[in-house]
C-alpha cells in the first residue's frame, strides 16, 4: 500500500518524489524512466536484488534509472515498509537548467555503462543533502495546512 506519494515538480517534471510503502505493493510504483538518486530513510533491509547485493538499508542511496529498476524493485517486495526520498535527473530539465550547455565538472564516461543500479552508504553530505529535501516536503505541508486553516 502506498501510504505516501509526494512530488516536487520543475518545469512539470518530478524533481523530487517522497515516498513512503508498505510491501507487498499489489501494483507497481510508477516512476519516470528517467536517471535517479534514491535514498533510503527508512527500510527493512527487503532485498531488491540478490545478483547486485542492493537491499533497502536506512541511510544507503540507489543510483538507478528509476521507472526500470527502482519503482519495479520497490513492489516486489515482501513484507515490510519502506520509505525513501528520490531526485530525479530529466534531460528536458537538465537541458533547461544548463541551458544545452555541459555543467563546469561534466566529464565524459570512457567505457559504456554497464550496471543500472549501483548502491552505496551515504556520506555526511548526502544525508545531510537529502534531509534538506525532507524539509522542503515538510514545509510545504505545514505551509498548505496553515493556510488552509486561515482561509
Amino acid at each position: 500500500m502506498v501510504k505516501q506519494y509526494e512530488t516536487i515538480s520543475l518545469f512539470d517534471y518530478p524533481l523530487f518524489t517522497m515516498v513512503s510503502i508498505d510491501t507487498p505493493l499489489k501494483d507497481t510504483l510508477e516512476l519516470p524512466s528517467d536517471a535517479c538518486y534514491a535514498y533510503i530513510v527508512q527500510g527493512d533491509r527487503q532485498v531488491f536484488s540478490k545478483s547486485d547485493n542492493i537491499s533497502a538499508i536506512p541511510r544507503q542511496t540507489i543510483l538507478s534509472l528509476c521507472g526500470l529498476t527502482l519503482g519495479r524493485m520497490l513492489s516486489e517486495q515482501p513484507k515490510g515498509s519502506i520509505h525513501s526520498v528520490i531526485v530525479h535527473f530529466n534531460r528536458e530539465v537538465l537541458n533547461k537548467i544548463f541551458e544545452g550547455e555541459k555543467p563546469e565538472l561534466w566529464e565524459e564516461l570512457q567505457t559504456p555503462v554497464v550496471k543500472y543500479v549501483v548502491q552505496t552508504a551515504a556520506n555526511e553530505l548526502v544525508k545531510n543533502y537529502f534531509d534538506g529535501i525532507i524539509h522542503l516536503f515538510h514545509n510545504m505541508y505545514i505551509r498548505n495546512y496553515t493556510s488552509s486553516q486561515i482561509n
